[in-house]
């Protein structure tokens, strides 16, 4: 049987080490033999680039800042809304994948089953500026070295303004519009929350080392910035537990221990052969007491972020 990781053609995943932000792994999907670039030059895959660095569609995993903003705000987790499965901005219907009627749902159902609709409704209560900073406090739109000469891209955060027009701010209730954000990036939301609010940028350098490997050089440690409270980050993982245990994270429920995870399947706009191209993602952290890892699966294209990516997610957690 082949392993789950193995069906992952076009793609990426990042490990990271919750309490430091360490980069304990970061693969790009296709692979390329370092023995013979020049085959590989002209791919249509383009194995060259690095995936886990470059910006995509992230949808529903941001509603995880969503929610981090309203709870910061005030709002109680409680707030209870009716999905219908669409609902009117301006004059346009945004609707929940694939048309599904969620019913009525608090935040963590929400969470758990990735509605749409309801996140729209939500950040409609929250101040533009509020959400947009949180945000930003999280790194999205923001390029940083993580080693000398390696940087992860900036992607696309929307301009705060944009926000005032109802339908971008829609989209970006639900992490789909403008957005972009590299599997990095999308890997240092989630450690935040399993960190208990504290952001950590992602490091991979520790320094140089002479032929004894002694440290001649050591590279600048960085210190954490709390950008929610405690409390706040202790109810986004038990909401991410509810995805994982009866939402849309099932397919990625660990053998061994707990987890708690955010799928998304992101809509690209593309189409190949008249079917659209979907971004599929499942980032999560694990254990779930006491979180060590952080797991972030990225696919070019797949069926949804749970089926494609969340079996990759089981497979390297257990």
């Amino acid at each position: 049987e082949k392993s789950a990781t193995s069906h992952l053609k076009k793609g990426a995943v990042v490990i990271l080490e919750v309490q430091t932000g360490k980069i304990l792994a970061m693969v790009s999907r296709p692979t390329f033999s370092q023995t013979d670039v020049a085959s590989v030059l002209n791919k249509e895959d383009s194995p060259l680039l690095n995936r886990t660095l470059s910006a995509y569609s992230l949808g529903s995993v941001f509603k995880l800042v969503s929610a981090a903003s309203a709870l910061e705000y005030g709002v109680s987790p409680d707030t209870s809304y009716n999905c219908t499965g669409s609902i009117d901005v301006d004059g346009q219907a945004f609707h929940c994948f694939e048309g599904e009627k969620h019913g009525a749902e608090n935040m963590q159902q929400a969470i758990a089953n990735s509605c749409n609709t309801y996140f729209v409704k939500l950040m409609q209560g929250v101040p533009q500026a509020n959400f947009y900073n949180m945000a930003k406090s999280l790194g999205f739109g923001s390029s940083y070295e993580i080693a000398p000469g390696i940087e992860n891209s900036a992607g696309t955060l929307p301009a705060l303004n944009s926000l005032k027009i109802p339908r971008a701010l829609a989209n970006f209730s639900f992490g789909q519009g403008e957005l972009t954000v590299t599997p990095l990036q999308a890997a240092a939301l989630v450690n935040t929350i399993a960190n208990g609010g504290v952001y950590l940028q992602p490091y991979l350098y520790e320094g140089i080392v002479d032929e004894n490997l002694h440290f001649t050089e050591k590279a600048q440690t960085k210190t954490g910035v709390r950008v929610m409270s405690e409390k706040t980050a202790s109810l986004l993982k038990s909401f991410m537990k509810a995805s994982i245990d009866s939402g849309t994270s099932r397919k990625g429920k660990p053998k061994y221990g707990t987890a708690g995870a955010k799928t998304a399947t992101a809509q690209t706009g593309k189409y190949i052969d008249g079917k659209e191209l979907n971004e599929c993602w499942f980032v999560g952290f694990y254990p779930y007491e006491n979180p060590k890892f952080v797991i972030a699966v990225f696919s070019e294209g797949g069926e949804g972020g749970g089926q494609t990516c969340g079996p990759v997610f089981q497979e390297i957690a257990d």
